[in-house]
């Protein structure tokens, strides 16, 4: 009780200092002139993590190849990072440094990945909005994960600071909202990690990622074809084994099936990044049945195979290693119609286009216009 009271004094402390601090900064983001002519590239002030779960121990976050390798590779302008793990963290520095940084690189866009105003590590929503009413700044806002309850109160939460929504993983918050702010995409990645080729497809079936909290119905299946006596891989993911993004893309590449459990809270499914990871490398990517997530773009039986239980799983382990011509033709749809229609320009050129659609005022133009 006596802690909870101390860090609740201590928010409540950081807050009105914050709020007495605002004029002083407003007045540095007012001087000068953000340049918005034919002049210069667009600029985008990118926040988000470095390290995966702000842990320098478990590497790079995987905002590094889902959200900042594909705005980059987009080109749709100059791009600074503030990271709230190293930038940020909990000190009203951490306020004051976002302003300064703002004031120096005068973005045009504003983008914001998994931020959350109730994290003591990310600035606080009044810093963000001085910054955008300053500086008549559209903001954007990245969603990985939006199936809970708390994913639709943190999107009322944020009504008034973001303009657009991009949701990578689920149809909960369009549902909850509209489609007019809030635009369902997908993982967007690049084929510099994630690519079929370069490696010899030497494991049969692979799982990677965790298997505990409530990721633990996975367990009846990965068991259950073990016990059964399938050449199963299953290795943890940067959390649990601490394995290396390269690593990871390595056994994909390496993977003749792998295994994706779309589950994500009870009752809740998710388009994984996990499926078009898989799909970007090749591999015939199995899912559980259930999630209509995936079907928004991948048709079950033509681009990745559905199974429905883990009797139904094992006789589809079975077949497609034994039919390769039929596996690869799976795989390689799964991996064209990825590769294709979902990459991150295609990404990026959807959001652009609802950017204008809404008039946010925001024109890409990359370094080299």
């Amino acid at each position: 009780m006596q802690q909870c009271q101390y860090r609740c004094r201590r928010l409540l402390h950081r807050l009105i200092t914050v709020h007495l601090a605002l004029p002083r900064w407003r007045r540095a983001l007012v001087v000068g002139d953000r340049g918005t002519g034919n002049s210069r590239a667009s600029r985008i002030l990118l926040l988000r993590y470095k390290y995966a779960g702000g842990n320098p121990r478990f590497g790079l976050s995987p905002e590094e190849h889902a959200t900042y390798a594909p705005l980059a590779e987009a080109g749709i302008g100059e791009i600074d990072q503030f990271y709230f793990d190293v930038d940020h963290r909990q000190s009203l520095r951490g306020e004051r440094h976002i302003i300064d940084r703002a004031a120096r690189f005068r973005p045009d866009l504003l983008v914001l990945s998994s931020y959350d105003p109730w994290n003591a590590w990310h600035p606080y929503p009044e810093v963000l909005q001085a910054i955008r009413a300053v500086s008549s700044l559209p903001t954007l806002l990245i969603w990985h994960d939006s199936v809970g309850d708390s994913q639709v109160e943190l999107a009322r939460r944020l009504e008034n600071l973001v303009d657009l929504h991009l949701v990578m993983d689920s149809s909960n918050l369009c549902r909850r909202f509209g489609e007019d702010r809030f635009l369902r995409l997908w993982v967007p990645l690049t084929q510099t990690i994630f690519h079929a080729g370069g490696a010899e497809r030497d494991i049969p079936v692979s799982f990677v990622g965790s298997t505990e909290s409530y990721r633990d119905v996975r367990k009846p299946f990965l068991e259950y074809l073990s016990a059964q006596g399938m050449p199963l891989l299953v290795t943890g993911g940067q959390h649990q084994e601490s394995l290396s993004l390269e690593d990871y893309a390595l056994v994909l590449r390496r993977s003749k099936i792998t295994l994706n459990f779309s589950h994500s809270i009870p009752g809740k499914h998710q388009e994984k990044a996990r499926v078009f990871e898989a799909l970007f490398s090749g591999a015939l990517l199995m899912e559980n049945s259930g999630n209509e997530e995936t079907k928004l773009h991948f048709t079950p039986m033509v681009d990745y195979v559905e199974f429905d239980s883990k009797e139904d799983l094992l006789d589809k382990v079975r077949y497609y290693l034994d039919n390769e011509d039929e596996r690869n033709e799976i795989a390689s749809n799964g991996h064209a119609k990825a590769v294709q229609q979902f990459g991150h320009r295609q990404f990026w050129d959807r959001a652009l286009k609802r950017i204008e659609q809404l008039g946010l005022g925001f024109f890409a133009r990359s370094a080299e216009a």
